[in-house]
């Protein structure tokens, strides 16, 4: 997959900056009916509609502890080395995602086995 290189910014606000550094890194976005998408973030739009590449689309977004046998929990934001999607996953590719409906997006772990 080759990567496109970031466009020069004129504004060099520090939110811009920050928000620039994320370009082509693994992204972990939640949506208003609980879908999570992982993929790489190509861009986003003063409206906050974010495309994802090669992305993955895991429904429910339920979490599972891998260490308790599979008992539902709720997610740990700070230990979530320990925690698995529980639902299905399916490939979805480019996406563009409504910032309406965006929850929340994070920068995901690499280990690629967190997912499944």
């Amino acid at each position: 997959m080759s990567v496109c290189p970031p466009l020069p910014v004129k504004s060099t606000s520090k939110s811009l900056q920050r928000l620039q550094s994320f370009l082509n890194e693994r992204m972990r976005v939640t949506i208003s009916d609980g879908r999570v998408f992982i993929g790489y973030f190509m861009c986003i739009d003063s409206a906050r509609n974010l495309i994802l590449s090669s992305s993955e689309e895991f429904k429910d977004g339920g979490f599972v502890e891998k260490v308790d046998g599979g008992r539902n929990t709720l997610p740990d934001e700070l230990n979530l080395v320990h925690q698995s999607f529980s639902e299905e996953r399916r490939f979805v590719g480019l996406i563009m995602i409504p910032g309406q409906h965006l929850v929340k997006a994070e920068v995901a772990a690499e280990d690629p086995d967190l997912y499944t």
